[in-house]
């Protein structure tokens, strides 16, 4: 139960939070000007964060969703904290809570757990806050890079008649993902399509860069009958393969070859074909070549040709990949599947569908503690599998060191 009166906040943890007696206790705090709360000692404090954490991991989505609501100051002032006592009382309570045991088992998985885990071994490092703020540094560097290319390649879609200057987009649901389990994300997402997903719908998913929004379509694709994850990437690398190739059979540079009416024939050499297992794939057939996207994505698709060329045709053919992902999402959806759609609010806004939403974090620190990690965990385990022991169990105290050598590589890097 959450109910305040005098200006505090009050809650009682029940008997299905299974925490200690002595835990399920009413615990009052009261409101003080710059810490947030008067009247408290340490302990009071720790067991606080701790019952609302074991509160929130225990619990229904929805209740969850309105604890969170009536306490926005608790978590943010202890968790975020940096008086030098804060720091070192958050790793003990919330890591008795949050802390998962780094083994083999866990950085093998190379998902949100993994990335708690490294953070929790690394979170008291030096060297680890400075690579995290670089990698912070880089995404927002990032971002910004790739929003300007997209608007300019959008703007040339416009300016050849593709794309309409003015789109009426529907309205977008903010999703805040901080501190959140990908089911519990998930579990908002499946409740506002409502029955959405038993006749085949589209759904966009748009965020930042590091915010997890390919964590949560995948999880999505899980949850969800009979549904797709549209990826624009191999769409863009097949475009590119049948640039570079007329390219070289006709001896002309790359521009020659994404002129607008030549372009036009290239596009027609690409279908969305249904296969025998009712999955739908790209077909390359065109230029002497016949192939499925799913079976060349990580060979021919990934060609240093086509690496080398594909920031070139991507910023010429935004419009052209628009409009063909447009039919084929109708023709997804028609044959009654879902497709779930990530990326850039910029080229989204041309998809129409009222299923829009957007994963926000509003830490930000937090982006790049997030990619940090990952970097992090997958250069340990590619180093524990160099060594000859990916497919062995292996001790902690081995997998922390692996995730100490793998941060000093990283950081001289």
């Amino acid at each position: 139960q959450v109910h305040s009166s005098n200006n505090s906040i009050v809650w009682w943890l029940g008997p299905r939070t299974m925490v200690p007696r002595w835990w399920a206790s009413r615990i009052s705090i009261r409101r003080h000007s710059h810490f947030g709360f008067r009247g408290m000692g340490r302990l009071h404090e720790g067991l606080m964060v701790c019952s609302s954490l074991i509160f929130l991991r225990s619990t229904c989505a929805p209740h969850r969703r309105a604890f969170i609501g009536t306490l926005p100051v608790l978590p943010a002032r202890l968790l975020l904290g940096r008086a030098p006592w804060m720091a070192s009382h958050r790793r003990r309570v919330v890591g008795c809570l949050h802390a998962v045991p780094l083994t083999l088992d866990v950085l093998a998985r190379q998902d949100s757990a993994t990335v708690r885990a490294v953070f929790d071994v690394l979170a008291s490092d030096a060297s680890f806050e400075a690579f995290t703020a670089r990698q912070m540094q880089s995404i927002v560097r990032r971002d910004e890079d790739d929003g300007e290319k997209l608007k300019q390649g959008i703007q040339l879609a416009i300016d050849k008649g593709l794309l309409p200057e003015q789109v009426h987009v529907e309205s977008t649901r903010s999703v805040n993902v901080e501190g959140r389990e990908v089911d519990d994300i998930c579990s908002e997402i499946i409740e506002a399509l409502g029955d959405a997903p038993q006749k085949g719908c589209v759904m966009t998913l748009q965020g930042l860069s590091g915010t997890g929004k390919g964590t949560v379509v995948t999880r999505l694709q899980q949850l969800l009958p009979n549904t797709h994850i549209w990826s624009n990437g191999n769409l863009f690398r097949a475009v590119t393969l049948l640039a570079t190739t007329l390219a070289e059979q006709k001896g002309i540079n790359l521009q020659e070859a994404l002129r607008p009416t030549t372009l036009q024939t290239l596009m027609g050499m690409l279908k969305l074909v249904e296969l025998a297992d009712g999955a739908f794939d790209l077909k390359v057939d065109g230029l002497c070549l016949s192939y499925l996207a799913s079976e060349v994505k990580n060979t021919v698709l990934k060609e240093s040709r086509i690496e080398r060329s594909i920031p070139t045709v991507a910023g010429m053919t935004q419009g052209e990949v628009i409009n063909f992902v447009r039919k084929a999402l109708e023709q997804m959806t028609s044959s009654g599947y879902n497709v779930l759609m990530e990326g850039r609010e910029q080229t989204l806004n041309y998809i129409r569908t009222p299923h829009r939403f957007e994963v926000i974090l509003p830490n930000m620190a937090l982006i790049g503690q997030r990619r940090a990690a990952q970097l992090v965990g997958a250069r340990a385990l590619d180093q524990i599998r160099c060594k000859g022991g990916g497919g062995e169990p292996g001790s902690e105290v081995d997998v922390h060191a692996e995730i100490r050598e793998a941060l000093k590589a990283l950081v001289g890097t």
